[in-house]
């Protein structure tokens, strides 16, 4: 992997400053473990050839279409690197909010389609279910058998929790969740990572 070239001037201010800036990078990353492991992390997710393709065509002359197909494809490789570390470090952390982990927001151009199964369903299996509920859960989200998202956000209720005018009831027989959204009011005008 090439080393990034880093902007001029901010090499020349960054030789004016009056305090280590080893010390700070250590101290942001939690000691200088974290530093190393997020080093790893860095370079097995930028040397992978999906993110280093110079001949790729720019997102920007990209249909919407084939944005998120390119967003999908890169979040799927990106998965199986962080899911192949994890497995070599015998971890979960991959999972959990660290500084380790922030190149994996920057590598997909928009946002990840994946970013709130990794970062939200998946540490909620983590850290709020019991031994059996992780048990039935956990190996489905991490294989992505099951996709976690959120989407509470209704236009009519703001933070308004008890005014949720949506409803999701299960049918046994189809065994699907329906969803039924009553109003303007209730359509999900933001649903992160919904349906993709």
């Amino acid at each position: 992997m090439a080393e990034p070239k880093i902007c001029e001037d901010l090499v020349k201010e960054r030789k004016k400053c009056t305090f280590d800036v080893q010390e700070l990078i250590h101290l942001i990353d939690g000691g200088e473990k974290g530093t190393r492991e997020r080093k790893e992390v860095e370079n097995l997710v930028l040397s992978a050839d999906v993110f280093t393709n110079k001949d790729e065509v720019p997102e920007e002359y990209l249909s919407h279409k084939e944005r998120y197909e390119n967003a999908i494809k890169k979040a799927c490789i990106l998965y199986e690197i962080l899911k192949k570390y994890a497995e070599k470090h015998n971890t979960m952390d991959a999972f959990q909010p660290s500084n380790k982990y922030r190149v994996t927001f920057g590598v997909v151009k928009d946002i990840s389609p994946f970013m709130l199964h990794m970062g939200m369903f998946v540490p909620t299996i983590l850290n709020q279910s019991d031994p059996e509920q992780m048990a039935e859960w956990l190996p489905k989200a991490m294989s992505m058998g099951i996709i976690g998202t959120y989407a509470q956000t209704e236009l009519g209720h703001g933070t308004f929790l008890r005014g949720l005018e949506t409803t999701a009831t299960y049918d046994p027989s189809t065994e699907e969740f329906v969803i039924h959204s009553p109003s303007l009011t209730a359509y999900k005008w933001w649903p992160g990572g919904l349906l993709t």
